[in-house]
């Protein structure tokens, strides 16, 4: 009943923030135009005790589309709620990503006779305030496919720098929320999967008890970066780091107290106005 309080309390908020970024009108033009495709790969350690692939690699399209309302960034697609020709602080969109998570029972014997954990997609908003070369972002998701059934609610603050016209750097920190559904979705083991006999792990038995970790908030920092090799060819690179919080690092499925993911891209742009 909080989590559904705090997510109905959020997007409230979020809300009113579009009805503020939707006064603003004596802004300059906001620069549209911008399109990119190209192939990218990911990589992310994954928190699962004794998992086959301690570090997944996923390659995948690197697509980016900002024209009109519409824009595309990675994996998340929006829809600008506030006015896209506008230059002023606020900007408010409306949200749809897929959640690229979970694991197969298979991948690891602490999963022995438990369910697989699925990735799902989400939808959202996401409010920007721009203060010169700084940026305050607030984001919340919904599962929409009944895969987890929870939220998470993200805070980032970034800064860009460009020292040079073709080099873009951003570093990044925030906090992020998710719900307790969510968490105890990935992170938790279910009262009908908690194993009667210990789970022998390289000679050690592992106690796995039924585990709820409740909502959960972790701190993150990362950077991202871009270099134009030239007009229309562009490299890019993300890493970020999440500290996991204790009610996840005390599940019996997990060991690891963090997270990293980073990946790199190589894009054909078209830039315009």
């Amino acid at each position: 009943m909080v989590s559904k309080m705090m997510f109905l309390a959020a997007s409230a908020v979020v809300m009113t923030l579009g009805g503020v970024a939707a006064a603003q009108d004596e802004a300059p033009a906001r620069k549209q135009g911008v399109q990119g495709v190209g192939l990218g790969m990911i990589v992310g350690t994954q928190p699962y005790l004794a998992i086959d692939e301690e570090v997944r690699v996923n390659i995948i399209p690197a697509l980016a589309y900002d024209r009109g309302r519409v824009w595309i960034q990675g994996k998340q697609i929006g829809v600008i709620l506030t006015d896209p020709d506008g230059a002023g602080p606020w900007e408010v969109s409306g949200l749809l990503e897929y959640r690229f998570q979970g694991y197969e029972a298979d991948e690891s014997p602490i999963f022995a006779g438990m369910e697989d954990r699925d990735g799902t997609a989400e939808a959202g908003a996401v409010v920007t305030y721009s203060m010169g070369d700084a940026r305050l972002v607030g984001q919340a998701r919904v599962d929409v496919l009944d895969g987890h059934g929870g939220f998470d609610l993200l805070g980032q603050a970034e800064f860009t720098w460009a020292p040079t016209p073709a080099t873009q750097i951003k570093p990044y920190a925030g906090l992020l929320m998710r719900s307790e559904e969510l968490a105890d979705y990935y992170y938790g083991v279910l009262p009908e999967e908690a194993a009667v006999d210990p789970i022998v792990i390289d000679g050690t038995g592992i106690a796995r008890g039924a585990y709820a970790p409740g909502e959960t908030v972790n701190p993150f920092v990362g950077v991202s970066a871009r270099q134009f090799l030239s007009r229309q060819l562009a490299v890019g690179m993300f890493v970020r780091h999440d500290f996991l919080p204790d009610e996840i690092k005390n599940s019996p499925i997990i060991d690891a107290d963090s997270q990293t993911s980073g990946g790199i891209f190589i894009s054909r742009a078209f830039l315009g106005q």
